[in-house]
């Protein structure tokens, strides 16, 4: 065991926190939170050293409760802007437009 990994379980133990921790913590938080602002899971890949998207999405690519919310967040403007109008659905225009 490294010394850093020493550290963070000596701090662990300190603030009564009851689970296994090392340094991989840091890769799996940088690789989820990646994945949270929707990179793109080839930069995903590339960042982390892995070859097969399976290994990524297998391992990192669970839904954290933040993307929860933004996906909510995005189904709740959209049926509110759903809107009949001239023949169209005007919610489906306005998702073609960036950064509306």
């Amino acid at each position: 065991m490294n010394s850093f990994n020493l550290k963070l379980k000596e701090a662990a133990k300190a603030n009564h926190i009851d689970k296994e921790i090392s340094s991989h913590i840091f890769r799996h938080s940088h690789v989820s939170l990646l994945s949270e602002l929707g990179m793109p899971l080839k930069s995903i890949m590339e960042r982390v050293g892995h070859s097969d998207a399976k290994v990524t999405l297998k391992i990192y690519n669970h839904v954290t409760k933040k993307a929860k919310k933004i996906l909510l967040m995005h189904l709740t403007i959209y049926k509110k802007r759903t809107c009949y109008k001239t023949g169209f659905y005007f919610a489906t225009f306005l998702l073609l437009l960036p950064n509306i």
